[in-house]
């Protein structure tokens, strides 16, 4: 029974490919081991691991996969192409297909899951097992929007419902894989919330030290017992979810921390141990790589504003190609001035605005004063409005005149 484990990455984030390619491997010689590279090749590339078999996106021939690139920033591409690539896999011959996301790290065999595909369709994990105990329940609420499971971890066999699983997967992913959490959308994850409501072999893995990540990391007690790495002094780690590592900070656990966190020596150990590993595997070689889809064809910055507004006209640019400068996307942005040299977006979100800022201030005076001029009814309707023209995919007038607007509808 031919068995796969894979991983998708950007140039930028090969050291931790290889990095959990080597974990993998490690307790797996026997099976295969695949990356899918979603980005051009970088320049003079030599593999690492001569074990691991690389696909480019390319490869997976998407329909118009320009387009998909460009209408999805990296993270979405990269999540969106999730399940064509599982489905990619399965068609080579593999009968289950375990994906994890290229920032974890096995510390022992995964046996466990492959057998759990024996009876299930699929396997996931759910972010918590356990209520949380802070009193403003953030991870919860948190995970209310983003979704109850972690889909860095995804595991699914070769049957008829697995491939169900995976083709009502994929639509939903290519059609509305954005991270827009304002619609309800977040990247691949949050339509597996409905995973088991639609598929009746869906196996919930509860297993401790399966997918330990900052986010659960207050309900399990990491040590390091002789040799090995036990979750609660009971069950073995499996394998750790290194969700946001930054290898210049390697004793923290995660750039999400959203709580104040005790680090254990052990995981501490861990954390180190990691970093290491990524060193060995090109950190420095790869971070900095650009990634290919980022810039239109003269190399100048696609903003978010102009992937969104072209994600909800794609068919007045059909058979074009929005990356072209010489291309009518390119012409209809330039000239309605929302193309911009740099792209701040996605440093902000409502967990750091900068509220200390003068024209945040300003704004709020102006807003907070706004009542006493039209009345409490008439500001909530307007707020509601705002909250409704303020997601970037519902102002595609920015892009549109009146007239081709009607044409549209």
């Amino acid at each position: 029974m031919k068995r796969v484990a894979c991983t998708i990455v950007s140039a930028n984030y090969l050291h931790f490919g290889w990095t959990l390619a080597e974990s993998f491997l490690k307790f797996h010689p026997e099976d295969e081991f695949h990356l899918l590279l979603v980005d051009r090749m970088p320049g003079n590339f030599t593999t690492r691991n001569p074990r691991v078999q690389i696909t480019q996106v390319e490869q997976l021939d998407l329909p118009d996969f320009r387009s998909l690139a460009f209408k999805f920033d990296l993270l979405e591409l990269n999540t969106a192409v999730k399940p064509t690539f599982l489905k990619y896999l399965l068609a080579l011959g593999a009968e289950k297909v375990v994906y994890f996301d290229p920032d974890i790290y096995l510390y022992c065999p995964v046996e466990l899951i492959f057998a759990a595909l024996d009876e299930a369709s699929a396997v996931v994990t759910p972010h918590l097992l356990s209520p949380t105990t802070d009193e403003d329940v953030s991870y919860e609420k948190d995970l209310l929007v983003t979704g109850v499971f972690n889909l860095g971890f995804v595991a699914v066999s070769n049957s008829e419902q697995g491939r169900s699983f995976l083709n009502w997967w994929e639509d939903r992913c290519l059609r509305f894989g954005f991270q827009d959490l304002r619609t309800g959308l977040f990247v691949d994850q949050k339509w597996v919330n409905f995973a088991q409501c639609f598929f009746d072999r869906i196996h919930i893995l509860r297993h401790r030290g399966c997918n330990v990540a900052y986010w659960n990391l207050a309900e399990r007690a990491v040590s390091k017992v002789d040799d090995a790495y036990m979750v609660d002094s009971a069950e073995p780690l499996i394998f750790f979810h290194f969700s946001g590592y930054n290898p210049d900070v390697p004793e923290r656990v995660s750039s999400k921390l959203r709580l104040s966190l005790a680090v254990s020596p052990s995981v501490k150990r861990l954390l180190i141990e990691y970093g290491k590993r990524l060193e060995a595997n090109g950190t420095e070689a790869y971070r900095d790589i650009p990634y290919s889809y980022a810039s239109f064809s003269d190399g100048s910055l696609i903003p978010t504003l102009a992937r969104r507004l072209y994600s909800v006209t794609m068919d007045k640019w059909e058979g074009t190609d929005p990356f072209d400068v010489a291309g009518p996307f390119y012409a209809a942005a330039k000239k309605a001035r929302i193309l911009s040299p740099k792209d701040q977006s996605g440093k902000f979100s409502s967990n750091n605005l900068p509220v200390d800022d003068w024209r945040i201030k300003a704004i709020n005076r102006f807003l907070f004063f706004l009542p006493r001029i039209i009345g409490g009814d008439r500001y909530t309707m307007l707020m509601k409005y705002l909250s409704f023209i303020t997601i970037l995919r519902h102002q595609r007038q920015l892009l549109l005149s009146d007239e081709q607007q009607s044409s549209r509808s």
